[in-house]
């Protein structure tokens, strides 16, 4: 196992979907080098957002491309060839790479929390849409998000199925609603 992930740090071998590897050599053959995957992860350094959490998927929608998708490998490719660069952190996500490049382990607590919080409030099946269509998560069990956010300040309103910051921020979406409808 060790001389495998050896093998994966050092772009000798790229898993181009789940549990199937291409050789370097064989990437070779079709016109990418280990330098062209070098600088794929350099440009994607220098476009991917500082402080946030970033997916291949996530990157296309924010406009990034590179000539390594000429050659029409799946996301997950290409997220197999960030994970030789050291400079970016990884985790797996509902089967999807997402990574960071400000060092912190991406966590999928960290990665809904933060979601949460940007949007101040949002339905717990907007957020599944989220995840699914801007980092490529496959979640399908609405339920598993309360599993991941027990124990965090995220609190959710049962009544409306929806997701706040923490119970703070609920209670004064309440108080401005109440304030509309006097």
């Amino acid at each position: 196992h060790e001389v495998y992930m050896e093998l994966r740090r050092t772009l000798t071998v790229i898993e181009y979907e789940p549990n199937h590897i291409i050789s370097i050599r064989k990437l070779e053959n079709a016109g990418i080098t280990k330098g062209d995957l070098m600088a794929f992860c350099e440009e994607v350094y220098e476009a991917a957002p500082d402080d946030e959490y970033f997916s291949i998927l996530s990157l296309k929608q924010d406009g990034f491309v590179s000539g390594l998708f000429d050659f029409g490998f799946q996301d997950w490719f290409y997220a197999n060839v960030l994970l030789s660069d050291e400079r970016f952190t990884s985790g797996t996500m509902y089967g999807a790479y997402v990574f960071r490049k400000d060092g912190k382990e991406p966590m999928i607590r960290t990665l809904l929390e933060e979601r949460i919080q940007a949007h101040g409030s949002i339905d717990v099946y907007d957020l599944m849409d989220e995840l699914t269509g801007r980092y490529g998560c496959g979640i399908s069990d609405r339920y598993d998000i309360d599993k991941k956010l027990y124990g965090s300040a995220v609190y959710h309103d049962r009544f409306t199925d929806r997701l706040y910051p923490d119970q703070d921020a609920f209670e004064r979406e309440v108080e401005e609603t109440e304030v509309l409808y006097q």
